[in-house]
């Protein structure tokens, strides 16, 4: 009898311990700073953590049950089902950078990676997806590219806008530059 009692404590503290970590892994999920989304093969969204929320501006209730389409730009449709059909046939997409849209229609450039995920069976019956947004990132490059542009240049490069746009009234030639501004009538 005795040894029941211990089997079934046992039994109940892993029962209690599983709880624990599943709990643990949820707080994970929810305090990443990548949106992790899951979906069946038909491309439902199944789950919607925080991070989701605020990269692609829909809250968890509104986005779990319909079509991860909502997040994909119409342009990028193709690519999505390309993604899934991957999944389906067991193979993982890793760090793969494409854009996706907020729900306010701005464009997000993301670092994409997900993975098949099995049932009890072994089959495959889901994906998990992991996105960040790398906006950020791109646009520090393309600034850094700009940057080493002008700081090789030979030639003067001004930056112009309407604000900025220099008047050619009262300009003089540069030396050694022969052109002279054009004059209005």
């Amino acid at each position: 009898m005795s040894d029941t009692r211990d089997r079934t404590a046992a039994l109940g503290a892993g029962v209690g311990h599983a709880h624990e970590s599943e709990q643990h892994l949820a707080a994970i999920v929810d305090s990443s700073d990548d949106a992790i989304v899951s979906m069946n093969l038909e491309g439902t969204i199944l789950t919607w953590n925080a991070a989701a929320t605020r990269i692609y501006g829909y809250a968890t209730d509104a986005a779990v049950g319909q079509k991860i389409d909502i997040v994909i730009p119409d342009d990028r449709l193709d690519e999505e089902r390309d993604i899934r059909a991957s999944i389906a046939r067991g193979e993982p997409i890793e760090h793969y950078e494409t854009v996706r849209q907020h729900k306010d229609g701005t464009l997000i450039e993301v670092s994409l990676s997900m993975s098949p995920v099995r049932g009890a069976s072994g089959r495959i019956v889901a994906a998990a997806g992991f996105a960040r947004d790398i906006s950020e990132r791109k646009l520090f490059q393309a600034n850094q590219r700009i940057a080493a542009i002008v700081d090789n240049s030979d030639d003067a490069i001004v930056p112009r806008t309407s604000r900025t746009a220099p008047s050619r009234r009262g300009t003089r030639p540069r030396p050694g530059c022969t052109a002279t501004p054009p004059t209005r009538p």
